[in-house]
């Protein structure tokens, strides 16, 4: 609890002056709660003073404003905490490496950004506001009683810790509970969006109903912690309505005896009478809101693991244009695996080079280009740039050298312009680029559809055509470094030969490296690396 406390109060500072208020507006609310019991002693005792009347209720509505105030500035001060939380976890999760999202389901990180931060909204409008604000009244409260009588005081202090211990217990049984209550919820997130994404090749392999099993099993294992969750929150309302009728108890043993023989006067046991009454209504307000303070708390420790990833490591050093990139006995593992898919690989890539690189699935070929663009750093080893180390570099600067066509490229939401341009990016002549391409009938269809809107995951457009809407992005990116993963995989003949045709067009400084199971698939190129268990090995055209 403290770490998360901790980790949100870094949020608090900056909205400092909300805050402040909030605090301020609390304790004039604790004042009058602990004011209004003090002058209905005075108007019993002193035979109903019309002027103690007419201040009491005056103090009552200045209260009522008071809370008002108190409520509107914490829902104000929440959201503004909140929106501030959303965006930075989301230029953090732009910063972690990519060996994260290989560990992490979509789902868990839908989990912590929405489901978790929407979390937030009732920890601090529904939990935190009542919490701390009727803390306060309940401190109001024994100062107020104290006041009228020490030693009846210290009787129902005494008889109140226990109850207070058992409030502690019950926290952090509800605590574990909601837990074990959000990691259910979200393994149900990461196997719904996995149904969801996958329905075409479910129904396809009529797996329809297994699915359907094993999301009705998660669904029972989610219920199930709910129900122990609302157990065990069901018998914190029991308790601490026991301790109100122990505290009662005790003011009619201890405290009629008092008034009878002069220690306590009728209205100041009138007083005490109202104040033990108060303390119900703040004691059973955080009761109901404690799940809400508790939630919040989950969901922040939640989002403090999501902070906790360290950012990607990159060196501030600006690459120059590339000359020469070496790999020095290179090997690597995935944090997830004890083998190396990479093993103890040398091999040089010169301005102009034109690699094919194959072998079959599984085998490391992606893996090889992904360290070469910074996606994951060597387990041993080490890659060059012009003769100076990738870590020296920024790695960012270092990937801008870099267009990337992939087997499965990803479409954007917007249109075919937004995603070709990655939304105004990259600028172009649209008269220009149709007569550069006009022979080209792919090429010259994607670029007549620049303005139809992109369906989720790209849905009406073939997988042939995301590719040269991804080979279009990298054009107009103008890299030095062409990554060509299976970036013809889906091509029909002609539209193999068209994409090949556009590439002989760049620049002849220009590095193309393409992958492919097949070495047939890789005539254009003129060195060829072979990739088998890890082990890269350059082999003759």
């Amino acid at each position: 609890m403290n770490k998360s406390l901790k980790f949100i109060s870094k949020y608090f500072l900056k909205e400092k002056k909300l805050f402040a208020i909030g605090i301020l507006t609390t304790l004039l609310g604790s004042f009058f709660t602990w004011l209004s019991p003090q002058l209905l002693a005075r108007i019993i005792d002193e035979s109903f003073a019309k002027k103690l009347i007419i201040f009491f209720a005056l103090s009552e509505l200045l209260k009522l404003t008071i809370i008002y105030t108190t409520q509107k500035t914490f829902a104000l001060f929440g959201q503004n905490i909140i929106e501030r939380v959303r965006e930075n976890m989301i230029q953090h999760l732009m910063r972690v490496s990519v060996s994260y999202f290989d560990r992490t389901s979509s789902g868990q990180l839908m989990t912590r950004v929405v489901n978790d931060v929407n979390s937030l909204t009732d920890f601090f409008q529904s939990g935190m506001v009542s919490i701390v604000g009727n803390c306060a009244s309940i401190l109001a409260i024994f100062i107020g009683i104290y006041s009228l009588n020490h030693r009846l005081a210290f009787f129902l202090f005494v008889f109140f810790l226990p109850f207070l211990y058992a409030c502690s217990v019950f926290s952090k049984k509800l605590k574990v509970a909601y837990e074990n209550t959000r990691n259910e919820l979200s393994h149900f997130n990461s196997l719904l969006a996995d149904f969801l994404f996958g329905m075409k090749t479910i129904r396809s392999l009529s797996l329809t109903e297994q699915k359907n099993k094993i999301l009705s099993t998660q669904i029972d294992r989610y219920s199930q912690a709910q129900v122990k969750m609302v157990n065990t929150f069901a018998l914190f309302n029991p308790v601490l309505s026991l301790g109100i009728g122990v505290l009662f108890l005790i003011l009619i043993i201890v405290g009629i005896p008092m008034v009878d023989h002069g220690l306590l006067k009728t209205g100041e046991w009138v007083a005490i009478l109202s104040y033990i009454f108060s303390l119900q209504q703040p004691l059973m307000e955080i009761t109901d809101r404690w799940n809400y303070f508790l939630s919040g708390l989950t969901s922040i420790d939640r989002i403090r693991n999501v902070f906790g990833e360290p950012s990607e490591k990159s060196g501030t050093f600006k690459p120059e244009k590339m000359k020469i990139i070496e790999l020095n006995k290179l090997s690597f593992r995935y944090q997830s695996s004890n083998i190396d898919v990479i093993k103890l690989t040398s091999f040089k890539i010169h301005s102009g080079d034109r690699i094919g690189v194959y072998g079959e699935t599984g085998m490391g070929k992606s893996t090889l280009l992904q360290l070469l663009y910074g996606f994951y750093t060597p387990t041993q080893g080490l890659i060059t740039w012009n003769g100076v180390p990738y870590q020296d570099l920024s790695i960012h600067e270092i990937r801008n050298f870099f267009g990337v066509v992939e087997q499965f490229p990803l479409l954007f939401s917007g249109s075919v312009k937004d995603n070709i341009t990655l939304f105004d990016q990259f600028q172009f002549d649209l008269v220009l680029l149709k007569e550069q391409f006009k022979e080209y009938k792919l090429i010259s269809s994607i670029l007549n559809r620049l303005n139809e809107e992109v369906r989720e995951r790209g849905s009406n457009f073939s997988m042939g055509e995301k590719q040269m809407i991804s080979f279009l992005r990298a054009f107009l990116k103008n890299p030095q470094i062409w990554i060509l993963d299976e970036a013809t995989a889906f091509f029909d003949p002609e539209a193999e030969k068209e994409f090949m045709n556009a590439l002989n067009q760049l620049d002849p400084e220009i590095v193309i490296i393409q992958i492919a199971h097949r070495k047939e698939a890789l005539q254009q190129m003129d060195r060829y690396l072979k990739v088998e268990e890890g082990l890269v090995v350059e082999l003759s055209k």
